[in-house]
């Protein structure tokens, strides 16, 4: 089930600066052999794209020294490759505008100096003064805690380089016997696969947002690393990683040591940022439904002599899934991470665990690169402050949240009206309990006292909202309390095709994971609590909820 991913933008050249370029790196290209030409042309193609799509880098000064980008990520991250990787914590996250900036930094700590502004590309990332931030440089030179790793394959569609993360498989080679702080990360073992994200400026070349284009390259990058850390290092804290959970395990933050092919660097070396996390062995959820349904009934993972695990595509089988992100969403919202890009595409099905296999479909919540940690924000909302339990998913589910999902949940569960999908919210109180009292779920913590009443029909199959399987027809406060701003699938954060590599069997699968970037608009309405008319309005509609008629049963 192959999978690319999409081109993150597509500048169009500009053609006097693509022949200014060629002109002076390569005044003899005319007498070279045709495929010799080709190759360059190509190279410094992609090179002159990068400069476009990220002006901080139009700065820098363009020379020798950025030739053969290509190639020296192929020496550093083709399989077979090794990585001795050196534990690393980096600075608080600082990527994004509800992030403070580090202590004693100003905003033209971000930029390109005017030194550096000479510098061409590598020498930027070379120069130490711009290597992987963090708050204990002590712990990177600790042998008991680092590992190194054997690279399988890439991961991103295709071979070679992507911008942004590059996105790699690896599998344990000598795990780490100790890891410096241990509630920060599981410790992995040997033989073990993982997934790594590795953070190297030097093939971040991206088209990014306007208000980020003068932060330089390797800023954006650490940034970046520090932001996903963040988030992961707090759900591990709150033991939210790994199964059953809805994240991945997470395996902590690591810095390696690469070199250059290029003449003028090749007796020096740099750290990059590297971020390990458990290898989720499935498929994309997107690639297995349309808007009118799922694609297959039965889905096989695992096409080998050794396993062949496969699940149903039932209307339970999906809705459990859906059970398993919604009720892990809450958890992590609750201690106040916010994924941000809650997408179809960010979302791995799995049937196993660490490479055992598992009873029914587990689903996975990738691509962390745009969470927030609300509690390291410049001003945190501590929107479930007063809550005792995690909020009832009704409060965060409404359609607009769940349309990526659309045909893997019915999709005439919409219904006409997609601020009262009565059929979504029937399943929603069923699956989840009762608004109010429910000893798992919060609803509204001003509103705990509320007890809604609901006139029953005539189907004694049909019970109260106070029992377990109530089937109810409900409305959302307002749509601000549920809303979020969904991705396009062009923001898909990542994708993987099956390996081709035949001395290491795969599965034919994808992995998704996140590509940092922009994030969803987080407006301040998703951080504000209803007012008391929004609180009149709700606990009047609650007071006059009425069953759906049996033909409108879900089932």
């Amino acid at each position: 089930m192959p999978h690319l991913g999409t081109a993150q933008g597509n500048p169009k050249p500009l053609p006097t600066l693509a022949l200014s370029i060629f002109t002076f790196a390569y005044p003899k290209v005319f007498h070279s052999s045709l495929p010799s030409f080709i190759h360059n042309f190509a190279q410094l193609f992609v090179v002159q794209l990068s400069f476009i799509a990220n002006p901080s880098i139009l700065s820098l000064k363009f020379n020798r020294e950025d030739m053969d980008i290509l190639p020296e990520h192929e020496k550093n991250y083709s399989p077979g490759r090794r990585l001795l990787l050196r534990s690393h914590r980096p600075l608080p996250p600082y990527g994004d505008h509800h992030y403070p900036l580090p202590d004693g930094w100003n905003s033209r700590d971000m930029m390109v100096s005017d030194e550096e502004k000479a510098f061409s590309l590598r020498r930027l990332v070379f120069h130490p003064n711009n290597a992987p931030k963090t708050i204990d440089k002590n712990n990177q030179d600790g042998h008991a805690a680092s590992m190194e790793v054997e690279i399988i394959r890439m991961i991103d569609g295709s071979a070679g380089y992507h911008p942004g993360p590059q996105k790699v498989l690896c599998k344990v080679v000598a795990s780490p016997s100790a890891a410096p702080n241990e509630r920060e990360h599981e410790i992995p073992s040997e033989g073990q696969l993982l997934f790594l994200k590795v953070f190297d400026p030097l093939f971040w070349h991206k088209t990014i947002d306007i208000t980020k284009r003068l932060i330089k390259v390797t800023i954006q990058a650490d940034s970046a690393f520090s932001d996903e850390f963040g988030a992961y290092n707090r759900l591990f804290e709150k033991e939210l990683t790994g199964f059953p959970h809805v994240a991945p395990q997470f395996y902590g933050g690591w810095i390696t040591e690469v070199k250059s092919i290029n003449p003028s660097f090749v007796d020096r070396t740099r750290d990059v940022a590297v971020l390990a996390t458990e290898f989720i062995d499935g498929t994309g959820l997107d690639q297995l439904f349309a808007l009118d349904g799922p694609k297959y009934e039965v889905v096989e993972l695992y096409n080998s002599a050794e396993s062949r695990d496969a699940f149903t595509t039932d209307l339970d089988t999906r809705m459990d899934t859906i059970k398993q992100l919604m009720d892990g969403t809450m958890s992590e919202e609750y201690i106040g991470v916010d994924h941000c890009r809650f997408h179809s595409s960010n979302v791995i099905i799995s049937m196993r665990n660490l490479g055992e296999p598992l009873e029914k479909p587990r689903a996975v919540l990738i691509g962390y690169g745009q969470a927030l940690v609300d509690d390291l924000r410049r001003e945190p909302a501590d929107t479930y402050k007063n809550y005792p339990t995690k909020p009832h998913p009704f409060l965060r589910f409404g359609w607009q949240r769940l349309e990526s999902f659309a045909g893997w949940i019915p999709a005439h569960w919409k219904g006409p009206n997609i601020n009262r999908p009565r059929l979504l919210d029937q399943w929603v109180v069923q699956t989840f309990g009762p608004l109010t009292p429910n000893e798992e779920y919060t609803f509204l913590a001003h509103l705990e006292t509320v007890a809604p009443t609901v006139a029953t029909t005539s189907d004694p199959s049909v019970k109260s909202v106070d029992s377990d399987n109530a089937h109810v027809s409900t409305t959302l406060p307002t749509e601000e309390d549920h809303n979020e701003n969904i991705p396009s699938p062009d923001d898909k954060d990542e994708a993987a095709g099956p390996s081709s590599d035949d001395s290491h069997p795969m599965p034919q699968s994808l992995l998704l994971a996140g590509i940092s970037g922009e994030r969803d608009s987080y407006t301040e309405s998703q951080d504000s609590r209803p007012t008391n008319q929004d609180i009149d309005s709700l606990t009047t509609d609650l007071e006059s909820l009425t069953l759906e008629d049996k033909s409108d049963n879900i089932f």
